[in-house]
Formats: structure tokens, C-alpha cells, sequence
């Protein structure tokens, strides 16, 4: 418990951005994990949970998908999540559950997004509670809104724009939760089963971050992962395995600090291959 505790002060002085209401910028699923982050520019991810709402656009299916993971081996600081939605003929809906953190800290996120296509672009909404309790300080709520937009440029590239914690009611950011961002993002076919990914994030009185991420299929049915993120300087890598409509993620990630993270999602559901 004690190292939970030593971990979280030592967050707020290496990169205060990532401490107190903002882990819901820490990838909710073991995807996103080892990509860093990265994906706010990519054209479909299933089920992902609280990034860019558009990319429900363009889905073939939504699976129920279940995450676990520990951040830098404290198992106090254990995180867990669930999603889940369904497609509604033109575009799709999917909810979510996330929770981080233990007595002594703990953050907890629900909402649901919609997407759906508008001519050659994709947008999307979604909307969050976030609830957060740290070392006994009470808890902090807000609700906010997350706007999201994909435009495909011809086979091979995809721009994507996030506007995110909008409307913040509840607990103002200055008592806890960060501020608004805005994140840019691009996706980039650059060869047969390989994808290049760069996320720019920008959050309100917080340094600019950077995530730079690769994805390439290695076999039918296997997809090796790995990224890097400026903020808070984390290298990332992982592995996705699928069999017909099921599918296994699991990630790393590394601070040179801090340590080792990870993280494992099992999806159910998935779109036929």
C-alpha cells in the first residue's frame, strides 16, 4: 500500500499531468496500451473505450471486452475495465465502465459514446462521469462531454480530431481534474499489414504530448504493437492475437523511473475477420 502511495507522489513530480482525475488518459484497454496512447487519427477500433467517438463509425461489430491490468507492478494500483456496445446500422454505440486505484486512491469513469458516418466523415460524441477519492481527501465528481471527427484521405491516410472534458460539471479542474485537450491525429498505411499512428495532445496548463505508434500484422490472426509517449516518457509494446470472432491484447509499457506497467484484454464479439 505504502508503494501505491510513494508511487502516486512520485507521478506528481515527474509528470503532474497524469495524477489526480487524469488517469483517464491512461489507455483503458491493453490496445491502446501498446500503441501509447496513439489512435486518435485511426479509422476503426472496436470497442475502444473513451477515445476519438468516431471511430464507431465505420464498425462492422462492437464486442464486450474485459481489461486488467497493474501500473509500474503496484498492485494497488490495479485497473479495470469493461465495454461494450452494439451497431446500429449506420454507425454504433458502445459503453464502459473503468476503474482505477484502491482505498487509499481510487478513480472511477462511466459513459457511453455514439459514432456514425456523415458522407465520407466519421464523427461522434460521448459523455463521461468521473468520480475520484484521493488519500482520504474526499471524493471529486464532474460530468463532461468528448466530441470526435475521422476523415479518410484517399486508401492510405486517416486525420483525426478529439476535443475532450468539455462542460465540466461537478468538481471544477482546479480542484482536481484536468482541463479540457485537444488531441490531432493521423494514421498512415505505409505497406501491407503495417500502420503508422502520431497522436499531438495539447491539455489545458499541461505540457504538449506526443505519441508515436506502429502496428504490423505478423500472421493471420496475430498484430505486434509498439509506441512511445513524450508525456509521461513511456515506451509501449504489445501483442493481439484473435481466432474467429474472439480476441487476446496484452501490453507493456516501461518508465525509466517508475518502471513497468501492463495490460490484458480479452473481446468477445469481435467483426468476422
Amino acid at each position: 500500500m505504502w508503494r501505491g502511495k510513494i508511487i502516486i507522489v512520485m507521478l506528481a513530480a515527474l509528470c503532474p499531468s497524469t495524477v489526480t482525475g487524469a488517469f483517464e488518459r491512461t489507455p483503458a484497454d491493453a490496445e491502446a496500451g501498446a500503441l501509447a496512447g496513439a489512435g486518435a487519427g485511426r479509422r476503426v477500433a472496436e470497442g475502444r473505450l473513451f477515445a476519438n467517438p468516431a471511430q464507431l463509425a465505420w464498425v462492422q461489430g462492437v464486442p464486450f471486452q474485459v481489461t486488467r491490468g497493474s501500473l509500474y507492478g503496484v498492485r494497488s494500483l490495479g485497473w479495470t475495465a469493461a465495454a461494450g456496445g452494439k451497431c446500429l446500422g449506420s454507425g454504433a454505440v458502445c459503453a464502459g465502465l473503468a476503474r482505477f486505484g484502491d482505498d487509499g486512491y481510487r478513480e472511477i469513469t462511466m459513459g457511453a459514446s455514439l459514432g456514425f458516418p456523415c458522407g465520407a466523415t466519421g464523427v461522434g460524441a460521448g459523455f463521461r462521469v468521473q468520480l475520484a477519492e484521493v488519500m482520504g481527501l474526499g471524493t471529486m465528481w464532474r460530468t463532461v462531454l468528448d466530441l470526435g471527427m475521422l476523415q479518410p484521405v484517399g486508401d492510405s491516410v486517416c486525420l483525426g480530431l478529439v476535443v475532450a472534458g468539455l462542460g465540466a460539471g461537478g468538481d471544477v479542474p482546479e480542484n482536481g481534474f484536468a482541463g479540457p485537450r485537444i488531441c490531432l491525429g493521423s494514421s498512415i498505411r505505409a505497406g501491407k499489414g503495417i500502420i503508422a499512428l502520431v497522436d499531438v495532445e495539447q491539455g489545458t496548463g499541461e505540457p504538449r504530448r506526443i505519441h508515436f505508434a506502429v502496428e504490423s500484422s505478423i500472421g493471420a490472426g496475430a498484430v505486434f504493437r509498439v509506441g512511445r509517449v513524450t508525456e509521461p516518457g513511456e515506451v509501449c509494446g504489445g501483442l493481439g492475437l484473435r481466432k474467429g470472432r474472439m480476441g487476446i491484447d496484452i501490453s507493456v509499457q516501461w518508465h525509466a523511473v517508475l518502471g513497468f506497467s501492463n495490460r490484458i484484454t480479452v473481446a468477445i464479439g469481435l467483426s468476422s475477420p
